[in-house]
């Protein structure tokens, strides 16, 4: 693997993970379209490292709010939260709300692989993933959802006064992120303006949402990325310079999508889904016929 194709997946990592545009679709159209990231032994390596990078760049950019959540998680069972900590509170409840879909999804995938051995990942990656109509077709859901969430009028509300039962409806919206194509921060940026949450709110959240839900699956992801020779296949240097191009990239894509919440600009994320979506399509088609 050349150090400028580990380079370029730190960007693509970087820039898709936090724009509403779905990393996971991205990364399964270069991985199918470049037969350069095909079969390569490092890749679910490097994939872990990649997000640790991204994961660190969403820590630091709202570590004042996780640092305030997790003060109030302390204080939780001790019921000493009153006043703006009685706000926080709620925002860590809901956080954990929203986190249960994926959480029940992941145990009801285990059951039932080590039952009758389905693998709902390893399904996804054989007839999704793989597939650019497929992901193409996701990609232009996508851009739909994102125009739906630009064109919300009237959703004022803070994250504090969001009842209970609507962090579990945003936690669905973001389980089905797991499809290639279905960026995770715009399911839940579109399903916090259905829940009424103000531009900005509904973008905090998705982003603090983004953390349970990515660093669960790293932990199941991180024993595939070491064993074997997995690791082996990567060069030190360029790898650790990707994770710091994805870390620097993300917390400047955070910024950039902090500043255009404030406005309705979400449509210029939706037409690039649209095109970009259409063109996997067309390739494919092209691809099939050929």
């Amino acid at each position: 693997m050349g150090a400028l194709t580990v380079l370029l997946l730190g960007l693509i990592q970087g820039a898709a993970e936090f724009l509403p545009i779905s990393s996971s679709g991205h990364l399964a159209l270069f991985e199918d379209f470049f037969p350069v990231f095909t079969g390569l032994e490092g890749m679910t390596a490097l994939n872990v490292l990649l997000h640790l990078g991204t994961l660190a760049a969403v820590c630091i950019y709202y570590r004042k709010d996780l640092t305030e959540l997790i003060r109030a998680i302390i204080r939780l069972p001790r019921g000493q939260c009153a006043g703006e900590s009685k706000g926080r509170e709620r925002t860590a409840i809901l956080l954990a709300l929203g986190t249960l879909p994926l959480v029940l999804l992941k145990i009801a995938d285990l059951i039932f692989h080590k039952a009758w051995g389905f693998d709902l990942t390893g399904l996804i990656d054989r007839h999704i993933a793989r597939q650019p109509i497929a992901v193409g077709a996701i990609l232009v859901i996508n851009g739909l959802m994102l125009l739906v969430s630009d064109r919300i009028d009237g959703a004022e509300r803070a994250l504090d006064r969001l009842p209970l039962r609507r962090g579990l409806f945003i936690g669905i919206f973001q389980m089905f992120a797991l499809l290639p194509g279905l960026s995770r921060s715009g399911s839940a940026f579109t399903a916090g303006r259905l829940c009424g949450l103000s531009r900005g709110e509904a973008l905090r959240f998705s982003f603090l949402l983004s953390v349970p839900a990515v660093a669960g699956s790293l932990l199941f992801e991180a024993p595939k990325a070491v064993s074997g020779a997995a690791g082996q296949a990567l060069g030190t240097g360029a790898c650790a310079a990707a994770v710091i191009l994805a870390f620097a990239v993300g917390i400047g894509c955070l910024g950039l999508l902090g500043r255009m919440a404030k406005r309705s600009d979400m449509k210029i994320f939706s037409v690039y889904c649209f095109a970009a979506g259409s063109a996997a399509i067309l390739a494919g088609i092209w691809r099939m016929s050929g």
